[in-house]
């Protein structure tokens, strides 16, 4: 379409349509029917093509007609389009990508979601797109295709809303169509759907909370239900495990049909004859027998041994292991009886000799005193033998800090004890009462518990010598400390 320039005497100047003017003699343009109707009926096509009645009344309809063509169902595309709430001004970067002025940008995710929709951007303040300004041209259903992005380049994006909005006032909605999610590549163990079934977001969450578990305790949870002072499980939260009411309730009935730790259906204990260490944990037949026994004064009731039924014994290792001495006093004799043996080989026990009483001195000839089985002691004589050897060597310092000193027919055993008050977490030296001549066996020590403060607190002894000892206490409290040595 273009002015009638073709057609003769129509009085166009330079082009254009003039008045007449009186004063110069310049007559009007005049308007050819032929072109006049072309131009009313291009425009009319127009109208029509929108879908408006033509009328006579009203000089806006070819705006709206093409306001209206212009409102498709696909709008031109964006070169890139918001992933959070942005300043409507200023040249900014979007997505990954700076914008030039000009670029066309889908703002979706502001605060205000009437100030969505698609915007023209400018070093100063933004303003909607020409295709984008009117109530006509946003209506639900349009599709934006976005150009450039890191995340979401690429994507396809629809107005969501279901009846016409106003621009400018009615919130404005988008969703996904087609196109990435702007999640990144990767494993997450929650991740959130759209109704699309689509990844929208995802996390790698480490705590309970963090996965919705509500039914389990957590670490803190844990440690404070431990921190107080409780004498049940239920106390401490603990509700798979049987109480002392609830097991003695079980071995009731087996108490007067099982004998052995099997009819109790007990299976991850020790029994005597298991074997343990390279040796047994506990003799197969008696105690009193056994060559690994521990140091100390022990009874013996009836059963076959190789010392005597109904006896006290006092058992005492040696250094070397397999060895080891027995001293024993029979139970309910007319007359004091006293037994004793000790290895000939490790772990096997030489004969028992039985130290003749009173009554045997009318029987054993003293020509034959110590020459069999037997030594004939008198009740005087014995009692000197007794007190020299049993209690003679003995050394012996009582209190707190102390010291107990076998005589060497006894190993030279020497038990020492003493108390730290306030030892450092990191160690306290302590100087031993009495030097081991040899070595430190063993050594223990506990924590004194303070009923107080009801703080559990952790003991350690280490850095052992013949001299010395470092003690340790978690919450720098007092300590309790034992040693054993020759």
């Amino acid at each position: 379409m273009d002015y009638p320039k073709r057609i003769p005497n129509v009085g166009l100047v330079d082009g254009k349509f003039v008045d007449e003017n009186a004063s110069t003699g310049q007559p009007g343009s005049l308007i050819p029917a032929t072109w006049g109707n072309a131009v009313t009926d291009e425009l009319l096509a127009v109208i029509k093509a929108a879908g408006i009645v033509p009328t006579e009344d009203d000089n806006a309809q070819v705006l709206k007609a093409i306001q209206g063509i212009a409102a498709s169902d696909i709008k031109r595309a964006v070169r890139v389009t918001t992933t959070g709430p942005i300043a409507l001004s200023g040249l900014q970067t979007i997505d990954g990508v700076m914008l030039q002025a000009g670029d066309r940008v889908l703002v979706k995710d502001q605060a205000n979601a009437a100030q969505n929709w698609i915007y023209t951007a400018s070093g100063g303040a933004w303003a909607r797109a020409l295709d984008a300004s009117a109530d006509a041209q946003c209506t639900p259903g349009h599709v934006i295709i976005v150009q450039a992005g890191a995340n979401l380049g690429g994507s396809l994006w629809q107005l969501t809303n279901s009846s016409p909005p106003q621009v400018g006032t009615t919130s404005l909605n988008f969703g996904l169509v087609f196109g990435r999610t702007g999640i990144a590549i990767g494993s997450y163990r929650q991740v959130s759907v759209d109704v699309m079934g689509r990844v929208t977001a995802g996390s790698n969450p480490t705590t309970l909370a963090g996965h919705g578990i509500t039914d389990a305790y957590t670490k803190d949870e844990v440690g404070q239900a431990f921190a107080r002072k409780a004498d049940t499980l239920g106390g401490y939260g603990i509700a798979d495990a049987y109480t002392k009411t609830q097991t003695d309730s079980l071995l009731a009935g087996k108490a007067s049909k099982a004998t052995t730790l099997a009819g109790y259906g007990i299976t991850d204990a020790l029994k005597r004859g298991d074997s343990g260490l390279g040796v047994p944990i506990l003799p197969a037949a008696s105690d009193i027998d056994w060559i690994y026994l521990n140091s100390g004064f022990h009874v013996m009731g009836a059963g076959a041994n190789g010392l005597a039924n109904y006896c006290s014994v006092l058992h005492m290792p040696y250094v070397s292991e397999g060895y080891a001495a027995q001293l024993a006093v029979l139970q309910g004799q007319a007359d004091v009886e006293v037994r004793v043996r000790a290895c000939k080989a490790p772990g096997v026990w030489g004969p028992t000799r039985r130290v003749l009483t009173d009554a045997d001195q009318a029987t054993v000839p003293m020509a034959l005193a110590g020459t069999d089985d037997r030594t004939w002691l008198s009740p005087a004589k014995l009692w000197s033998v007794l007190n020299a050897k049993l209690f003679g060597g003995f050394s012996l310092s009582l209190g707190v800090n102390g010291y107990l000193v076998f005589p060497s027919w006894l190993s030279g055993l020497i038990f020492q004890w003493g108390r730290v008050a306030n030892a450092a977490p990191s160690g306290t030296g302590v100087s031993l009462a009495l030097a081991f001549p040899n070595a430190c066996i063993s050594a223990n020590c506990s924590a004194i518990g303070n009923l107080a403060t009801q703080v559990h607190e952790v003991a350690e002894i280490f850095s052992i010598t013949q001299t010395a000892a470092v003690v340790s206490n978690s919450g720098g409290g007092s300590v309790s400390w034992f040693a054993i040595g020759y």
